[in-house]
């Protein structure tokens, strides 16, 4: 039997396999209707242009691993670390991701990030406290 929380990480995972393979598609169709994304992308065609023109050829993933997870009833908070080449340049990134159960769907809502020179020692041991701590918190 698959458990709730395998689920939830199991959407992430899928996530990342989607912008690998520039399914944006699917990054669309998988955002919580209440999430800010689609606040800011209320049309799915509209996305799709945008990212074909602004993140297809710009953005790659080259690393991406989850570090901690934990559930509640109908939400799963993920902490992951990711590598992104952005227009070629490196940039890492400690994220705490959101994911909310929705009619028996689990759907991304947001993430907290965290640039790694915002951390002190090992950014792998991050904890959900961190992230709750943080005054000015980048959530998108």
């Amino acid at each position: 039997m698959v458990s709730a929380k395998s689920l939830a990480r199991e959407l992430l995972l899928e996530r990342v396999a989607a912008y690998r393979q520039r399914n944006f598609a699917y990054i669309y169709d998988t955002y919580h209707p209440e999430s800010f994304f689609l606040r800011q992308f209320p049309r799915r065609d509209e996305y799709l242009a945008f990212a074909d023109e602004h993140l297809a050829d710009r953005l790659q993933i080259s690393s991406f691993e989850i570090l901690r997870e934990e559930m509640t009833e109908g939400q799963a908070r993920i902490i992951y670390y990711q590598q992104l080449q952005i227009d070629g340049a490196l940039q890492e990134t400690i994220e705490c991701g959101r994911v909310l159960l929705e009619n028996g769907v689990w759907l991304y809502h947001s993430s907290q990030k965290l640039l790694l020179d915002e951390i002190s020692g090992d950014p792998r041991q991050v904890t959900f406290e961190d992230f709750d701590r943080v005054v000015d918190k980048i959530v998108f």
